[in-house]
């Protein structure tokens, strides 16, 4: 029996307006608050995770 595994990595840029929190927010399907600016992101309904 062999496993299999998928690594990816991708650069989020604050500078084109992008968040990293909301980013991984809307991955994990989770809420996360962005202690910098105190934004809640807030994804918990997101199906399909």
């Amino acid at each position: 029996m062999t496993d299999s595994f998928h690594f990816s990595v991708n650069i989020i840029s604050r500078g084109k307006g992008k968040s990293a929190v909301a980013s991984a927010a809307y991955i994990s399907g989770e809420k996360i608050k962005n202690e910098l600016d105190g934004v809640t992101h807030d994804y918990t309904r997101k199906e399909k995770v």
